[in-house]
């Protein structure tokens, strides 16, 4: 999903203007110091036609005095940035619903044996079977023999079986660790793209990526969706610059050894935190290595996301080292609610922060308004009402199971 956002201040008050293309259109939302965000949505044949528009009305306000202080690339670059990551895969809590887009600055192609030549250097290809055709590692196979593979910059691997509730992601580890002659190029993998329509994330049976890791040497952007059976060792890897982890109840043990790991050029690490659930077995100490600020020295952005610990996440990180090393922080998709964002409205005002990502959460009107009238822009979109059963309240993770 594409995201624009647009800021203005004056002696007297701060505007935040968000523009967001939606499945069928566009949202505009607007959030002034003193006012409830205002929401309004429109239509548009196309992905196309939602920008064009967009880039008009933006034109518009930068006539006005608004900056621009987020916007998605130039197509031909690929990808989404959000807050300036080229890294973000899942930008809202929508683009769950869909497989992956692009990948390594190009568009995510499925695999099309016929047209492997003319489009592996226009393309990522994704290799997926579904229900009726088991045909991932049949179409894997065929490309690695392929003289084009050695010109591949990414792979998507999305579902690898028919059924996938007992089906581990180990003997596509295997194969493209046994091609790796054939991949010399080979600079981002992404290791589960699979929409809970496909299976749930939580069901996603993984395997241990260290080697995919060691056989490629030059890989900048590991990907992984589904923690179940998830294995990461703790080794160096000089060139790797984003590693994400999504998952609906990440492990104790994963998040241990990714923090052992000497990554020197990591830039962008987003582990996806989930509910104890689906597995989560780790807290706010757990992390306390990667907090202290002492490790990944080229870390710029942090994403703990999807976690139902986001208000102790948010009060660790008011005291946390690795913030002052930070230009993006990233607590999207939880569970925080009023007393997380209190405890962050002091990082609103650091000014080396390019924006805090605060989106899906469960924050009330009050304190979004508190936090977008900071010196850093913050998403605040999409605010969750909390569920209640009785004396009970429950709030969600958007991804457990």
């Amino acid at each position: 999903m594409s995201t624009w956002i647009l800021t203005k201040k004056s002696l007297f008050k701060k505007t935040s203007i968000t523009f967001q293309i939606h499945q069928g259109g566009y949202s505009i939302t607007t959030v002034e110091k003193k006012e409830d965000p205002k929401l309004e949505r429109y239509r548009a044949e196309s992905d196309d036609a939602a920008r064009l528009e967009i880039e008009q009305k933006i034109d518009e306000l930068v006539r006005k005095g608004f900056s621009v202080v987020q916007q998605p690339p130039e197509e031909v670059q690929g990808g989404v940035i959000y807050g300036g990551s080229v890294y973000a895969g899942v930008v809202t809590e929508q683009d769950l619903q869909d497989n992956a887009k692009h990948l390594a600055d190009l568009p995510v192609k499925d695999y099309d044996p016929k047209r492997v030549d003319e489009d592996v250097d226009h393309y990522v290809f994704r290799f997926r079977s579904d229900w009726d055709n088991d045909t991932c590692k049949e179409h894997l196979e065929h490309f690695l023999a392929h003289p084009s593979a050695a010109r591949a910059k990414g792979l998507v691997i999305g579902q690898w079986a028919t059924e996938m509730y007992d089906v581990d992601a180990s003997s596509i580890v295997n194969m493209l660790v046994d091609a790796k002659e054939a991949l010399p190029n080979l600079r981002a993998i992404y290791l589960g793209d699979i929409t809970s329509e496909e299976n749930e994330m939580s069901w996603i049976q993984q395997a241990d990526v260290t080697p995919l890791l060691v056989a490629f040497p030059e890989l900048e952007q590991l990907r992984v969706r589904g923690s179940e059976g998830l294995s990461i060792n703790p080794i160096t890897h000089s060139a790797l610059k984003a590693l994400t982890v999504e998952s609906g109840g990440l492990s104790k043990s994963v998040v241990e050894n990714i923090q052992k790991m000497d990554l020197p050029s990591l830039e962008h690490l987003e582990l996806w935190i989930g509910t104890d659930d689906y597995g989560r077995d780790l807290s706010t100490e757990s992390l306390s290595p990667l907090l202290s600020g002492e490790l990944f020295p080229a870390l710029t952005y942090l994403g703990l996301r999807n976690s139902d610990i986001a208000n102790e996440l948010a009060k660790a990180l008011t005291s946390a080292a690795i913030v002052s090393r930070l230009n993006k922080l990233d607590l999207s998709l939880g569970t925080m609610n009023d007393e997380g964002a209190e405890a962050i409205l002091p990082l609103t005002q650091l000014e080396h922060l390019h924006i805090i990502n605060l989106h899906r959460n469960f924050i009330s009107p009050a304190l979004t308004k508190q936090l977008v009238s900071g010196s850093v822009p913050c998403d605040i979109s999409d605010q969750q009402e909390p569920e209640s059963y009785g004396d009970e309240v429950w709030r969600y993770v958007a991804v457990g199971e």
